[in-house]
Order: C-alpha cells, then structure tokens, then sequence
C-alpha cells in the first residue's frame, strides 16, 4: 500500500517531475519504506510505499510499458489476487505485487479490467498517446484519491491538503460553500473537498482528465446486479456465510500479526471468531482490542443502548475459545491534540470528536504489541448486518399497504418494533414517495415530530447564514433516509447511505497516526455485491432484522450476542473528554469569534451557553444536550478550527 502523486504539466516547462516531488514531500508520513517517481515529460507519477502485505517485496513501481508509454501507478490490495494472475496468464501470484496484476490488467483491458478488479485500490494511470489521464477509486472508496484540475496542470494526490499547498503553485484557499456544508453536515457538490478547487474522486467512480476538463464516472453500478433467487432462506445464509470467510481470509493477508477490534456486535464479532478460526489451523490465536470508558465516569448512552461493550464483547472471545481480549479506554486522551494530529495527517478534520480518542487509543495499543493490521466491520450496517428495517420504506414509498403490513405486524408481534412509530413511518414514506407536495404542510411537521433534526443535526451555524445556504432543503435532501428510506428501492438507499463517508481517508489518517492498517471484511467486493443481490426480505424475516446476519453466524457467535437487541455505544465517556478540554474549547471559541471570516457563520453564543451546561449537568441533563454538543458544538468547533488554521487567521 502506499501513498500516490501524479502532475500532468501542459505548460511547456518540464515542471512536472519537480511538482510530483513535492507532492510525494507534503504525504511523506505515508511512505516510511521506500519513494520512487518517474518522469514521463509532460507527466510524471510517484508513489510512497508502506510495506504491509507479503508481495509488497516484489513491488517496483511506478509501471511502464515502453510500447505504448502507459505509466501507472496504484495503492491496492486485491482480495483474491491468484484468480486475477490466473486470469491474466501470469502464473502463481506469490511472487507478483497487487499493483504489477493491476498494471498487466490495465494494459490488456484499460479501465474495461475494473470489471473483474475486487479490492481496495486507488489507480492513477497515464496515456500519452491520447493524451489523458485515467484516475480510479475502488468500489467503496477504501483507498482514497483526490484532483486539483488547473487550466495548464493537472495534480492526483492521495491527500486533499498535498495538494493544496503544493510549493510553486497559488495555495487553493477554503471553499465557503463547502465549509458552511461541512458546519451543517450536509451534502453539497459531489466530490467538495474544503479547498477550493481540489476534488474528490468519488467511491465507485474513474475520472478521465484532458487538456479539456475532468469528467468523473461511475463503473461500480450495484443497482444492476441480477438478483438472487434460492430455494431456502438456508441458501442464502450458507452462500453469504462462506463468502464472509472468504473475505475475512482475504483481509488477512499481511506481512505482521493480526488483531481486531470486537465490539457488542455481530460485525466485529463475526469476523472475530472466523479470525480465529482461521489462525487455529497455524496454532495461533486471535488478540482482539474493544473500547471501555473509565471504569468510575459519568457514562451517557441513549436509552437502549450498551454503555459499556466489555462484557458482551467477553462473551463472543469465551466462545469462541481462542480469543485473547484486551480491554483498551480512550479516557485521558488529550482531544485537541488528537483532533489537531489527524487534521494535519488527512486535510480534514474529524467527524465524530468524541471517537477518535478510543480509535487512536486501540491502534497505538496494537502497534505496541506488534500488531500491523486491525480488521474492523465498520460498513457492515448497510451490508451483510443490514437490519432490513428499509424494506418497510420500500413497501410504503411504493403504496403497498398489505405487503407493508405483512413484514410489520410480525415484528410488532415479537417486540422488535412498536406500531404507531412504524404507522407514523409509513406515512412519511407514503407522502416523500407519493405527495411531495405536502411537505409544506402541518400534517407533514407533524408527521416528522419523531426525527426533530434540530436535536439531532443542529450544526451550530448562525440561523441566517443557514436560511441562505439552504440548509433546510439539504438537510432533508441528505438525510431523509434517517427513520425512512430515502427511496423506494432498498438498494439504492444502502448504495447512497455508503456515499456518505470515506473510509478511505478515515483508513490512511488512523496508518498515519498509529502504524496500523485498517481493514473491513465486510467491505470485499464479493461479499458487498452478494449483499445486494439478497433479496431485502431476508434482512427483515418473520418480524426479526438482521436476520441473515444472525443466521449467518449462528455457529459462531454465543446466544446472547446473536439475540442482543441493544447496539453499543462508543465513547459514552464523552463527559470525561468534554471537561478535561473546557478550557481550551472556550479560547477555541474566542479565537474563532475574532476571525473574521468565521465568526459571522457560527452561533458562538449558543456554543458557549452549552460548554456551561456540560460543565454541571447531570447526568440526565447530559442525555438531553448529548447530540446538540457532539454532532453540533464538538464536530462545529474542530471544522472550524480546521478553517481557521487553513486561513492563518485571516479572513
């Protein structure tokens, strides 16, 4: 794996080598084993090796094909990287890099190959004799790659901020639009980054760059899968359950140990015990990290919810028998400095303040034990665990009332869901789907009482700053999904649910920080592709969700897990950090009120007026100003930190 540049210069300056070089100088804490570049003339790529799978000794990259003058380059890891060599006629694939398969591939099929490439990539690839470059990110975004288009310079870097300060060039500035969608955690222009002028290529999607412009486009297309149709809902549990161990087997491959992080639930669970099982047959056992908050703190979780993951995570390593747990607490971490440190390893500030204490605590606790790799089942959710709960939303949004009321009734009948939040539900459906007209109206408010987004997303934004940024409308157009589908189609909503983060930048920040590769099974292509292609009522089945997770692992698992219906909650702890950081969140506050550029976007005296609150609140009071202070105070304060430090303190 590795960090990649590439600099198209059509300026007739030879500028192109000298620019990469700074490219790959601004990612170096991506490449402690090795820097290589190539220089094409007009373009140049590069990349910055991180040593961590087995083949990685045979990578000698950048690729060139003399007869056609392709240079390529890729940060890839192939979940079955044999059958794609087998493929291509290369032989045994031991002996092979993933990015040398990658670079054979492109030059027999070009981006056509994208078809039977599974795994986590990011590909720049240069074609003088077009001339264009083609720039390709893997069908979930888990590698990352972004643009910075000029009139006579093209840039890829796999790091927004390379980018932007790349020496000898104009620094791309903030871009507003995108800092007051960012505040208000909405969706804007597809692919926005917070510098101006710098792109993100979109998960699924390739890029083609000329002399004319950019255009991207999407080559993972899901929604056009065939669907499956077995004869049993056993077939479909048997078939998901060995291509889960396929995918966890393909995540294992590394050159050091690997460890997980087990949680509560069936995601970190499942690939736990088939970890396990898989180091059994090398006379191994599994070292598993979960997150607990400090044993004597005020622990806040919503009602329902496991504040303290320990002890169910304790029953899935005695199952399973060859799990080895060790307990590790973000508590007393410093999260200023955590949140500075991963603005400046990835160009973007974290989403989820109060989380990364836990997930910087758990990878540094990793690498001191010699662990290199930490499987993790983060995008399970919309996967292979999916709940199924969005076939309600599919029935409802398409008016099917009695199918609706078939899938329901069962699961009010064994406790899993009430009956007037489900009613109240498909009438909000009914309505998106089919009144759209009536969403100005009173009934309509009264509907959506039950997801007030004030208490859920306040973005701490100056009211008018968001009336004219349309917040409002962005607000429901990105997440409508929430409590209701955002469509009729279960696939697409899933599909759009994934668009919303990227795990691939998340991915490269948490190596930056700690030395340790993330990697999610539940990600594989394979596995991702057959999840679509389940039919919606198996995640829902006979009242119950997750269904096909819980029969999937019902061998695996103990009973209290697979039948546990209260979800973990990480960092409940959150008290014990916002405290510890009043001070300096409250000089954070003054020095963002006296930036000019900021200041009038913020509604600074609500900030404040809730640091107060969180200072003696109990512990009931801390339950009801959990979400404006972690999704609005928290996750607002360090954005526009972010901001701040990006503009030098001028406007």
């Amino acid at each position: 794996m590795s960090a990649l540049g590439a600099v198209w210069d059509r300026t007739g300056h030879d500028l192109a080598a000298c620019t990469c070089s700074h490219l790959l100088d601004l990612q170096s804490h991506l490449g402690p084993d090795g820097r290589d570049l190539v220089d094409g003339g007009a373009c140049s790529v590069g990349r910055l090796s991180w040593h961590l799978l087995p083949e990685d000794d045979f990578d000698h990259q950048p690729w060139h094909d003399p007869e056609s003058g392709l240079l390529l380059v890729a940060d890839v890891q192939l979940d079955d990287p044999g059958a794609v060599a087998g493929r291509l006629g290369l032989g045994p694939a031991g002996a092979i890099s993933d990015s040398r398969l990658v670079f054979e591939a492109w030059r027999q099929s070009g981006p056509d190959c994208l078809d039977y490439l599974s795994g986590r990539f990011a590909i720049i690839a240069w074609e003088p004799r077009i001339p264009r470059l083609v720039v390709v990110r893997d069908h979930l975004g888990l590698s990352p790659l972004f643009v910075r288009h000029l009139p006579d310079m093209t840039l890829v870097a796999s790091l927004p901020q390379a980018l932007a300060r790349v020496p000898g060039l104009p620094p791309a500035g903030l871009d507003g639009t995108a800092l007051v969608d960012r505040l208000a955690l909405v969706t804007g222009s597809p692919g926005q980054t917070l510098f101006a002028g710098v792109e993100r290529i979109l998960q699924g999607h390739f890029a083609i760059i000329t002399a004319d412009g950019m255009r991207q486009q999407r080559w993972w297309r899901p929604e056009d899968l065939s669907p499956l149709r077995l004869r049993r809902g056993r077939d479909y549990a048997d078939l998901a359950r060995e291509t889960f161990r396929q995918a966890v087997a393909s995540a294992m491959r590394s050159r050091r140990p690997v460890a997980t992080h087990l949680s509560a639930g069936l995601d970190s669970g499942g690939i736990s015990a088939i970890a396990a099982e898989l180091l059994r047959g090398t006379g191994g056992r599994l070292t598993a990290f979960t997150a607990v908050p400090a044993a004597a703190s005020l622990l806040v979780a919503p009602t329902g919810r496991l504040a303290n993951e320990r002890d169910a995570a304790a029953a899935t390593a005695r199952h399973v028998g060859l799990i080895d747990q060790v307990a590790t607490s973000g508590s007393g971490r410093d999260l200023m400095a955590d949140m500075d440190a991963w603005a400046e390893a990835c160009g973007e500030p974290f989403l989820n303040p109060t989380n990364l204490g836990w997930i910087l605590a758990i990878g540094e606790a990793a690498r001191g034990r010699g662990f290199g790799v930490m499987l993790t089942g983060a995008l399970g959710n919309m996967l292979l665990t999916a709940d199924g709960w969005i076939r309600l939303a599919e029935y409802a949004r398409a008016g099917r009332p009695f199918a609706w009321a078939a899938a329901a009734l069962p699961a009010i009948a064994i406790g899993q869901a009430r009956l007037r939040p489900l009613v109240r539900e498909y009438l909000v459906n009914w309505v998106v789907a089919n009144r759209p007209g009536w969403r100005d109206t009173r009934v309509w408010n009264r509907l959506r009482r039950h997801v007030p987004p004030e208490q859920i997303f306040w973005n701490g934004l100056d009211r008018e700053v968001a009336r004219n940024a349309g917040i409002e409308a962005k607000l429901l157009r990105t997440w409508d999904h929430i409590g209701s589908g955002r469509s009729a189609d279960a696939t697409a909503m899933r599909i759009y649910s994934l668009s919303l983060t990227d795990p691939g930048l998340m991915s490269k920040g948490i190596l930056a920080l700690t030395g340790v590769d993330h990697r999610d099974p539940m990600a594989d292509r394979r596995l991702a592709e057959l999840c679509f292609r389940i039919p919606i009522s198996q995640y829902l089945r006979r009242g119950q969700p997750r269904s096909l997770a819980r029969r999937v692992l019902a061998d695996l698992l103990p009973r209290e897990v697979l039948d546990g219906r209260a979800r973990g909650q990480q960092a409940s702890d959150w008290p014990l950090q916002v405290r510890a950081a009043l001070p300096r969140l409250r000089d954070e506050i003054e020095s963002l009120s006296a930036t000019p550029a900021i200041a009038p976007l913020l509604d600074a005296t609500r900030f404040t007026d809730l640091l107060d609150r969180a200072e003696h609140a109990d512990m009931a009071e801390l339950r009801r100003i959990s979400g404006p202070l972690q999704n609005g105070l928290l996750r607002n304060i360090f954005a526009a930190r972010f901001a701040r430090r990006a503009l030098g303190g001028n406007s």
